[in-house]
């Protein structure tokens, strides 16, 4: 997967994601956009900016392992009837184990995003508040 930018990887993640979870990290990166520029206190935008940044970092984890099992010829289950069931419990867990110890650090990438563009619109808000 070619890594050109946050963009091209947000792309791929959506095409490859189930609509759960990225219906998920979506609307937590939605709503981080909302409140962008409404009134609410740093301490409240800096937790949605967390909380979706986590939750972008947990989804682009649980997508990489489950693609790179898809990868290994004989799955770590077998064949069985409930191989396709327990795959998917590992890749969850996996997933968000790798996101909560930042092992690829996405969550910072998104934070530095979010942040700037929470920046931006502050100052011009900022701007026009002045400027009345």
């Amino acid at each position: 997967m070619p890594l050109d930018g946050l963009g091209a990887v947000t792309a791929q993640a959506g095409a490859m994601a189930s609509s759960s979870e990225l219906d998920r990290a979506m609307s937590a990166a939605a709503k981080v956009k909302a409140g962008v520029n409404d009134k609410t206190g740093a301490a409240d935008k800096a937790r949605e900016v967390e909380d979706a940044a986590k939750r972008f970092e947990e989804l682009l984890s649980t997508m990489l392992v489950r693609e790179m099992r898809r990868g290994v010829e004989q799955g770590f289950f077998g064949e069985g009837a409930g191989a396709d069931v327990f795959e998917g419990w590992l890749d969850d867990h996996l997933g968000r184990s790798l996101a909560r110890e930042g092992v690829f650090d996405l969550a910072q990438a998104v934070r530095i995003s979010l942040g700037a563009n929470q920046a931006a619109a502050d100052a011009e808000n900022t701007g026009k508040d002045s400027a009345q």
